[in-house]
């Protein structure tokens, strides 16, 4: 028999009830997949994946790697969707993630995924032996390989590609689709102080040797680095500002001296706005606990829309 299956979710039904012997080779894993496919249980499951393009969630691979430590192993340049037990084998185009797996998302966000399942004992017996060779040439994932991976993961996930619709301001493009932002480099930043006179020095020589505008904060040693950072001033006696221009990029390395230098830059494809379209948002962080009273407030824009929906949901089920 053989059966074109659309909708991922009898994927991972599939394997769930699979029992006996499982091999699977899937490049790319997401967050929550081993559960969903239920190799989380006691089974004879063995895993193939790849770390090479930075594209599976080094967390899930080290979940995997708890449960099965001898029996989860890397491919280089791995692309295949296959799942293969005694029962039947299937071949798909859907990797083991949220989206892939259709455990999140809608119709309208998804990918568009095929597989086909095939029950006949010659599929089964190609499929065991392809799987085999692939074993045999595969490698035991080391430290040193999860760490380049955690580096690979980071950097993709930040320069993926946007779902939202280009031309939309970014807040509301992140409220209406939290996902779209997870785990990128884009931070909201509210300075509460201006420069000390110390720093001011500094500052006019760096503008001196430079040359041209510098732009900089003071005393963040810890700022997120190689990152874009919707800025904010909330001065006293001043009141709440959008900077101008509004986003900068961090240096790829913590600053030495008492000075982060940055750069001006855009966020593509989306509006910054206005501070009106900021307003709420931003005075709601305030109240935060991540608030550093002095200090202003740093936080990725996924977590800063996560915290304000939430106020939102909370305000729009009140009497």
């Amino acid at each position: 028999m053989r059966d074109l299956i659309e909708n991922q979710q009898k994927v991972s039904k599939w394997v769930r009830k699979q029992g006996g012997r499982l091999d699977i080779a899937v490049a790319f894993w997401g967050l929550g997949a081993a559960e969903e496919l239920g190799l989380t249980t006691t089974r004879d499951v063995r895993v193939l994946l790849d770390l090479s393009a930075g594209a599976s969630n080094p967390k899930e691979v080290q979940t995997l790697l708890e449960l099965r430590p001898e029996h989860v192993r890397a491919v280089h340049r791995l692309h295949a969707k296959t799942y293969i037990s005694d029962a039947g084998v299937i071949v798909g185009s859907a990797n083991a993630s949220a989206d892939g797996l259709s455990m999140l998302g809608t119709e309208m966000t998804r990918w568009h995924e095929l597989a086909m399942l095939a029950d006949d004992a010659t599929s089964v017996r190609m499929a065991r032996e392809w799987f085999e060779r692939l074993w045999a040439s595969s490698e035991f994932i080391t430290p040193a390989m999860i760490k380049a991976a955690k580096a690979a993961w980071k950097e993709r996930q930040s320069n993926r590609a946007f779902a939202s619709r280009p031309g939309q301001f970014i807040l509301d493009a992140a409220l209406a689709n939290p996902a779209d932002f997870a785990d990128r480099e884009i931070y909201v930043v509210i300075t509460t102080q201006g420069l000390s006179a110390k720093g001011k020095v500094a500052w006019a020589r760096l503008k001196e040797k430079s040359g041209h505008e510098v732009y900089v904060w003071e005393r963040w040693p810890s700022i997120p680095l190689n990152a874009k950072l919707i800025s904010f001033t909330d001065y006293a006696g001043d009141g709440l500002e959008i900077d101008d221009p509004p986003v900068y990029r961090s240096q790829e390395t913590p600053p030495r001296g008492l000075l982060a230098v940055v750069e001006p830059t855009k966020i593509t494809n989306f509006k910054i706005g206005s501070i009106e379209r900021w307003r709420d948002a931003v005075n709601w962080a305030k109240s935060t606990k991540d608030w550093k009273g002095k200090d202003g407030y740093c936080q990725r824009l996924d977590r800063f829309v996560a915290g304000y929906s939430k106020l939102h949901e909370k305000h729009l089920k009140a009497p």
